[in-house]
């Protein structure tokens, strides 16, 4: 295997490829070697500075490596900091997509871990989607440059305009309306019903602040777990749903955007049901939090009541409210 690189060198921003590898069950269109290439024209692209094999297997020389051209992650974390690099980029190459991570050399910190690209048999169509997932990670050389500069300010720490998004739990409350409709089974007979409610929610999301590079410049991401609890009521009937979901946003100077994935559980006067839940929102900082907007859809496979045995159907809901940050 042999490697080039990319890195800052003089002054200039650049990136280690790694040579490509082929998968076990790797059948592709293109050879492994073209989409090394791929990736380095991605990198070039964007501004960044290939250096060639020969200052890979000088700089192994200078700590004492054998230069063999074929190096362990580990030796290629040390000899990408002797050049002074910023990235290394690998992948492995399978029948239809390459999987592909990007590491910040100087934390060695995953920026994009193990994502899977579909591969086109067009190389043009190939190429453009490395093109968007290099750009999305790493960015311009000009926008990774604001980025770092922006990283500089915040050494010593968390600048006071990043108290709203730099947090590890927000808790807010809200209202809104929600909808529902579906198909339930009484007594043998089949019925569609649809209907409104007015409610109010609670939320809460877990997670870790992360600074991250986009094309938008500097931002924060906020990955992790989320819940919360929102009760409504209509016609009498009243029901609790709590969602169990996976979320993530990503915080930019004064806005917000997030979205979550999971399941939830309601119950109460009217039945149980158990819903796959897809919610998203947008939110602006106001005073010392965020005013959101959410939208929640969910599909209830699983439903039953007083005078029901089972039913399927769709539920919705629009809330906005204000959320606040703690632990930093």
């Amino acid at each position: 295997m042999f490697v080039f690189v990319a890195g800052i060198c003089f002054g200039q921003y650049t990136v280690i490829v790694r040579a490509i590898n082929s998968g076990a069950d790797s059948r592709p269109t293109f050879a492994a070697e073209t989409f090394t290439r791929f990736l380095e024209t991605s990198a070039v692209n964007l501004g960044y500075t290939i250096i060639d094999r020969a200052a890979i297997d000088e700089a192994a020389k200078n700590l004492e490596m054998e230069p063999t051209g074929s190096y362990s992650y580990s030796q290629l974390q040390r000899i990408g900091r002797e050049l002074n690099a910023d990235f290394l980029i690998y992948g492995v190459l399978y029948r239809s997509f390459l999987d592909v991570s990007v590491v910040d050399i100087k934390n060695w910190r995953e920026v994009a871990g193990s994502e899977r690209l579909r591969m086109s048999k067009n190389e043009k169509t190939s190429q453009k989607r490395i093109d968007k997932f290099i750009g999305n990670n790493i960015g311009t050389v000009d926008k990774q440059q604001e980025y770092q500069q922006e990283l500089a300010k915040r050494q010593a720490g968390p600048l006071p305009q990043d108290a709203w998004r730099n947090n590890k739990i927000y808790v807010g409350v809200g209202t809104g309306i929600g909808i529902g409709a579906g198909v339930a089974s009484v007594d043998g007979e089949t019925y569609g019903s649809f209907g409104a409610n007015f409610g109010g929610t609670l939320r809460a999301d877990f997670g870790k602040p992360i600074p991250h590079m986009t094309k938008r410049g500097y931002t924060i991401q906020h990955m992790g777990f989320g819940t919360g609890l929102r009760v409504s009521g209509s016609e009498g009937n009243v029901s609790v749903m709590i969602p169990l979901e996976y979320r993530g946003a990503e915080r930019y100077d004064r806005m917000e955007l997030g979205l979550g994935a999971g399941a939830g559980v309601i119950f109460g006067s009217a039945g149980f049901s158990l819903p796959i839940i897809i919610d998203g929102t947008i939110g602006w900082n106001i005073g010392p939090g965020i005013v959101f907007l959410e939208g929640q859809v969910g599909y209830s496979f699983l439903s039953t009541g007083g005078s029901y045995t089972d039913s399927i159907g769709l539920i919705g809901s629009i809330n906005v409210g204000y959320k606040l940050g703690f632990w930093k």
